[in-house]
């Protein structure tokens, strides 16, 4: 490599770790905003309460509200440090764990793994990619996606798992790398691993089933190479799934004992769960991904799913010429992985179409999106002739800043409701409020609460304001926009789109027709004053 060439990666790599803090600094400016507006949220409370328990000597309490979580305990436990935090500010003046002020606490620990997460996933691109330079360019553009941002201002379980979920797959592809077989300990450890992931939250399952092939031959490069490896150790498949599924196992009955313990079943709860995944609809299972990356990626999510189709094509005309991927030889040893996750997505989707049981959500798609962004560079992007590698990634820079930018600028103008009814931009009056809806509302009980602060009336005629969609729309049945007729002597005194209007929320349980409406009536919320 040439003096000039050396100049230009090191300009690169400067260039792609500015442009990271940059993101990050924006994500960041995210927070503050936003907290407690999805009826999942409430479950945060949970944690509060246990630490409560604990402080005051109730052990069988404590448990009983971390199992008391729809199948989230490990969340609910992870949380209890930012509770704990949220009580101190408390017990010294500060506010309660309710308000906006208190609830940063959670929501920058949430941003702190969203951190560690990227940092996870850099470090397995190292593996995965065949140069520094496209590890660092399939980082920036899996930091750019919507998706990587949007869970930031909410207290919700999705980062915590994505990120255990990237230290297993991590440590397994170092394995891989450095050559080494897994002993029995390991395997068992994995397990527990995984299984800890899904009680963060159940609805990442599959994370099970996407390590399951990484497992036979986790060591080395080549099947026969892989059997000799795992004959050494004296581990035939069916002990290592033994091993493997009796980790996972120890985990779900430490956390049904906790709940034996406070007189509930974790392993019940688990059960009825899938009753409950069913926003949505289940014909979209197979397309989901590709509505998700077109409405909410827009430009970068075109660009994922072409330099994608790019790698796709690549490992099939090498399948069929029988050439190894010279170009990319780290990408060859993580074939079991992609298929993993591959067989993990089809099962999911399999599971919705077919059986009816679960409803693809963009919280779902949280845990695939990083390793659909890893194919497309370490493959994808990789599979382009040299000459046009460094242009290519320019260009793909572009459009990930340009979603970035487009995605943050709206994200900025939604108003959350809850916000906004703790801390009013207008002066409302003190009584007389009437709060009017375009759809039906499914609320939790932080908006009970900041309503209670306000006096109500049932009737527009007495009422001294209006207050339009203050509050969490679904379902939304339509047919139409179901306008509000404001009586006359009301006028408008502010307005801002309910949070719902950004796309990728619509893709958190509505349905293609819900999603439509959403993108159609672009609700608001507006303040109607006499």
């Amino acid at each position: 490599m040439n003096t000039t060439t050396r100049f230009s990666d090191k300009a690169w790599i400067l260039a792609f770790v500015g442009l990271l803090v940059l993101v990050l600094g924006v994500r960041l400016s995210f927070v503050g905003r936003g907290a407690m507006s999805f009826p999942d949220e409430e479950r945060y409370y949970q944690s509060v309460e246990a630490v409560k328990s604990f402080a005051a000597g109730n052990l069988r309490s404590g448990c009983a509200y971390l199992i008391r979580t729809q199948g989230r305990p490990a969340d609910a436990l992870i949380r209890l440090l930012p509770a704990v935090g949220q009580g101190i500010v408390h017990a010294t003046g500060g506010p309660g764990p309710h308000a906006p002020a208190s609830l940063l606490v959670p929501v920058l620990f949430t941003y702190g793994v969203s951190i560690l997460s990227l940092l996870l996933y850099y470090r397995l691109a190292r593996v995965l990619c065949a140069s520094q330079f496209g590890a660092l360019l399939s980082t920036l553009l899996y930091a750019c996606l919507a998706n990587s941002n949007l869970y930031i201002r909410h207290v919700l379980p999705y980062e915590f798992a994505l990120c255990s979920f990237l230290g297993l797959v991590l440590w397994l592809a170092r394995s891989r790398q450095a050559g080494q077989a897994l002993t029995r300990k390991q395997i068992y450890g994995l397990g527990v691993g995984a299984a800890f992931v899904v009680t963060i939250y159940p609805g990442y399952f599959f994370v099970i089933i996407a390590l399951l092939p990484m497992l036979p031959n986790p060591a080395v490069h080549s099947a026969n190479h892989a059997a000799h490896g795992l004959r050494q150790k004296g581990i035939r498949l069916g002990e290592t799934l033994a091993v493997y599924g009796s980790g996972g196992l120890s985990v779900l009955l430490f956390f049904e004992g906790l709940g034996q313990l406070a007189g509930v079943s974790y392993i019940w709860s688990c059960l009825k769960l899938s009753s409950t995944v069913i926003q949505g609809d289940f014909r979209e299972s197979f397309t989901f991904l590709f509505h998700y990356l077109l409405d909410v990626e827009a430009g970068l999510g075109v660009a994922v799913l072409v330099l994608t189709g790019l790698g796709v094509l690549s490992l099939l005309y090498q399948a069929v010429s029988n050439r190894q991927p010279a170009c990319v030889p780290e990408a060859s040893r993580s074939n079991a992985l992609y298929l993993g996750v591959l067989g993990a997505f089809l099962m999911y989707a399999a599971i919705g179409y077919w059986g009816h049981l679960l409803v693809f959500y963009g919280r779902i798609l949280h845990a695939f999106l990083p390793f659909l962004v890893l194919f497309a560079v370490a493959v994808g992007w990789q599979a382009v002739t040299p000459k046009l590698q460094r242009p290519l990634a320019a260009l793909l820079v572009a459009v990930a800043l340009y979603s970035f930018g487009h995605f943050a600028a709206r994200y900025r103008q939604v108003l959350y409701p809850i916000d906004f009814l703790t801390r009013p931009s207008v002066r409302l009056p003190r009584q007389n409020l009437v709060f009017l809806y375009q759809a039906e509302t499914t609320d939790n009980d932080d908006y009970m609460l900041t309503r209670q602060k306000l006096a109500r009336t049932t009737s527009a005629v007495r009422g001294e304001a209006m207050l339009l969609n203050f509050g969490f729309l679904y379902p939304i049945a339509g047919p139409g926009c179901n306008n509000i007729r404001v009586p006359a002597g009301f006028r408008q005194v502010f307005a801002a789109p309910h949070f719902l209007t950004l796309p990728a929320y619509g893709f958190e349980g509505y349905s293609p027709y819900e999603r439509s409406m959403l993108r159609q009536c672009q609700y608001q919320c507006a303040v109607f004053v006499r």
